[in-house]
């Protein structure tokens, strides 16, 4: 039932939402500085994979690392060998002092005689300025051009402000349990008031997707409309619609 559906994510977000809180209250004295950062303004960067890098000659399969720079500060993977599509999954933090500054990610492929760059690709940490997480599949470039060279796939975070970071996922956290709430209130209000208990629609989509998709934000007009053309209906069981590429739920 849908109902059941909404009730265990309102539950998920609200047990979140309290880690949230707690996180946010241990950062409510976050020491600022003038130029805009604070004592926690971190950039936090996970090197997933690249594909299709080219070994010295075209001849055989890379030895590759990546090397992550912000700043003075540089910091490496370790080196997968034998292969033209390495995966790294690996993680690493920067402390930032400087809102100027530019990300530099950087494949290498290491060799007998030394490492050879495969392509590099540069960030300037003002895109990423809305503390997002970013994962994106990024072009490798030599001399500011793509060096067709591969591509390298990671995750990028700049934390500026961990109290305002925490603030701001509260907020959202709270707005999507009010929605929830607000359908949960409508769905009752029908299931209550339906004599003859035999209403119900079809909303398609997957729960898990109104974190990223306002599903339900026309359910009330929805459910007007059908009860003005006699069109209510009901179902108990959950199907895949014609195209076969969503789940359907009805209540």
């Amino acid at each position: 039932m849908l109902h059941i559906k909404l009730t265990i994510k309102i539950r998920e977000l609200n047990f979140q939402k309290e880690k949230d809180e707690k996180s946010f209250n241990e950062h409510i004295e976050e020491k600022q500085y003038e130029n805009g950062l604070t004592e926690n303004s971190s950039v936090y960067i996970t090197i997933f994979e690249a594909n299709n890098l080219y070994p010295n000659f075209n001849i055989g399969t890379c030895d590759s690392f990546v090397a992550i720079s912000i700043g003075n500060e540089t910091q490496k993977t370790l080196v997968k060998k034998s292969t033209n599509n390495p995966a790294w999954n690996e993680n690493f933090k920067f402390k930032i002092n400087n809102p100027d500054l530019t990300l530099k990610i950087t494949v290498f492929d290491q060799t007998m005689l030394g490492s050879r760059e495969c392509g590099h690709v540069s960030l300037p940490l003002i895109n990423f300025n809305n503390q997002e997480k970013v994962v994106n599949w990024y072009d490798l470039y030599k001399d500011d051009s793509p060096s067709g060279n591969g591509k390298i796939y990671c995750k990028i975070q700049y934390i500026k402000s961990l109290k305002k970071y925490y603030s701001d996922v509260l907020d959202k956290t709270e707005k999507i349990i009010n929605l929830l709430e607000h359908n949960m209130n409508i769905i009752q209000f029908y299931v209550e008031n339906s004599e003859e208990n035999n209403f119900g629609i079809f909303l398609f989509g997957k729960i898990d997707q109104l974190l990223n998709k306002d599903l339900f934000n026309n359910t009330e007009k929805i459910l007007n409309t059908l009860e003005e053309k006699n069109q209510i209906f009901f179902a108990q069981r959950e199907y895949k619609n014609e195209n076969n590429d969503n789940n359907c739920y009805i209540f």
